[in-house]
């Protein structure tokens, strides 16, 4: 190979990596509507308030992923102050990574996933767009 190859290969690949590494972005569900700017291969979390003895959860349809996709299931995490209190809520944790420039909005909504033909009791929406 020539060097300049090399090195445009060696930079291409240094790029890719640290912007994988890019600190992930946080959100919650009182920030439903921000707009969100992301680099390819960086995360977002989004921290949203569940209880799920209700039978309520929040809902991916996984509809316009091909900008931004889920990584691994939600995890959920008991609020502190109630562990071990039945009817207690706690937080749903969902991991979405940056694919490939464009822009999509990302919804989630809060149902009972069994119940067909109801409207969600919430939703969020955040317009993404990935640079």
């Amino acid at each position: 190979m020539k060097p300049i190859y090399v090195s445009m290969l060696l930079i291409a690949t240094l790029s890719t990596a640290c912007l994988a590494n890019a600190k992930p972005l946080i959100a919650n569900d009182t920030d439903s509507g921000r707009s969100i700017e992301l680099q390819v291969g960086q995360k977002l979390v989004l921290s949203l308030g569940s209880n799920p003895t209700t039978g309520y959860s929040w809902v991916f349809d996984g509809k316009n992923t091909n900008i931004i996709a889920q990584e691994g299931k939600p995890v959920y995490t008991p609020d502190k102050k109630a562990q071990g209190m039945v009817g207690s809520g706690g937080v749903e944790r969902w991991t979405f990574r940056a694919k490939k420039t464009g822009t999509e909005t990302l919804r989630l909504d809060y149902r009972r996933p069994w119940e067909q033909g109801v409207a969600p009791a919430s939703h969020v929406e955040f317009p993404v767009t990935v640079k």
